[in-house]
């Protein structure tokens, strides 16, 4: 954006030629940020005021001369305080209230990072990919292969085998009561391996989600990674336009939701899967970047997959395979831009704080 032959103003304001209105003269104020121009307007307090670095500005020049007389200037305080009445006016579970209100308040300026960012794929190699992300965001590390799943649910099934083992024994030497009913309990104990595998054949779904929540009751460890991986799918979503819907801290599967959600039926362009790969992709990445690896990487991929089935043009196997690539370096350069708005959103994932209070973290911590 060309901010040329614009008139410097006080602070950080940048005004160009526009209309007057009440001896205020109002215009697409063009600010930068990071190097960004930026043209937004927004009225406050019934004058019109545009963007700055440091919050908002309006300028009141001569008409004649064009000379400044005066700047008023907002706070960063004044813009938080309106985020945050803004912010609070959104039905939440309304998804015309959501994608409105977000749009509104990001042309007004409110929301300077919502829809910020683009997903600016292209091809990308392994090997570019492991040196654009310093090695740390490699096939491996996020466990696309499944390796961390499968050896999950394998010491899983021994340590209930064992277990099942033990306490059957014990049961059957020490347990009081009449005889059927000591037999009674044996049986019930000895038949949790097979209950196992029932249930991880028929019912893998109810498996996973048992497995995900005897985890989040005894490591601390995990439920950290549980509200880290949530926090970069959240993050990375705000930062590419996706309208929050609903996030439950105490879930253990699609914990965040957003309303881009497609239908089961819907086909999907290549730049809504673009968006889709680096959001879907971005809470493994955001376990790497903290942990080394994920392990909740695979069951990301496969519902990445599943969105790329139905690709309008179809992708082949090599596309989708780029997509997948390009997906998690888009996902690792904007959490590594936005690292302290994402240890932010850490804390308040975990303490299961409301969606306005998540994207005012957002967008006051870089």
């Amino acid at each position: 954006m060309d901010c040329s032959g614009h008139i410097t103003g006080m602070g950080d304001c940048f005004v160009g030629s526009g209309l007057y209105l009440g001896g205020w003269k109002f215009d697409q104020i063009c600010a930068r940020n990071r190097g960004i121009c930026l043209k937004r307007v927004l009225f406050n307090d019934g004058r019109r005021c545009g963007v700055s670095v440091k919050g908002l500005c309006c300028m009141k020049v001569d008409k004649v001369s064009g000379n400044v007389i005066d700047s008023v200037g907002v706070t960063d305080v004044d813009v938080q305080s309106e985020r945050k009445k803004e912010l609070n006016k959104i039905q939440w579970d309304n998804e015309d209230s959501v994608v409105n209100g977000l749009k509104s308040m990001a042309e007004s300026g409110l929301l300077r990072k919502y829809a910020e960012s683009k997903p600016l794929a292209r091809r990308v190699s392994v090997m570019e990919m492991r040196m654009l992300t310093r090695q740390k965001v490699t096939p491996k590390t996020l466990d696309f292969s499944g390796d961390k799943d499968a050896t999950l649910i394998s010491n899983s099934f021994y340590s209930t085998f064992f277990a099942s083992v033990i306490l059957s024994l014990f049961a059957q030497e020490y347990l009081p009561g009449p005889d059927y009913f000591r037999y009674t309990v044996v049986f019930l104990i000895a038949s949790a391996p097979f209950g196992f595998l029932i249930a991880g054949l028929s019912l893998p779904q109810l498996l996973q989600y048992l497995l995900i929540y005897v985890q989040r009751l005894v490591s601390i460890d995990f439920r950290e990674r549980l509200a880290r991986h949530e926090a970069g799918h959240m993050l990375v979503g705000y930062l590419l336009g996706l309208p929050l819907k609903e996030y439950r801290a105490d879930s253990v599967t699609n914990a965040v939701q957003f309303y881009f959600e497609p239908g089961a039926f819907s086909v999907l362009d290549h730049e809504k899967l673009d968006i889709l790969a680096s959001v879907s992709l971005a809470g493994a990445v955001a376990e790497a970047l903290k942990f080394g690896d994920a392990r909740g990487g695979f069951a990301d991929l496969m519902q990445l997959q599943s969105f790329m089935a139905r690709a309008s043009p179809a992708l082949s196997s090599d596309e989708i395979q780029n997509k997948v690539r390009w997906g998690s370096v888009r996902a690792y350069t904007l959490l590594q831009q936005n690292q302290n708005a994402m240890e932010e959103l850490v804390k308040l994932l975990a303490r299961n704080a409301p969606i306005p209070e998540c994207i005012q973290a957002i967008e006051e911590f870089d």
